[in-house]
């Protein structure tokens, strides 16, 4: 069973449109992926968190982001 986003609170069932602790509206948990074109994970959905691709090591969309304001 997937959590809110929010909050990491388990929803109740499948059926669970909102988190039962803080109302939030149930999302699908965003993605990032691999910015190297040659790698297998350049198209394949990564955990949103992942900073570099574990296949290649090169920044995932959202690492790179992160690497531009630091």
């Amino acid at each position: 069973m997937d959590t809110c986003l929010v909050f990491g609170t388990p929803y109740k069932s499948a059926a669970s449109q909102f988190c039962s602790k803080c109302g939030a509206k149930r999302t699908s948990a965003p993605v990032t992926h691999c910015t190297n074109p040659e790698c297998p994970n350049y198209k394949r959905d990564l955990n949103w968190d992942e900073v570099y691709c574990d296949l290649c090591g090169s920044f995932t969309e959202h690492g790179k982001k992160i690497d531009e304001l630091i």
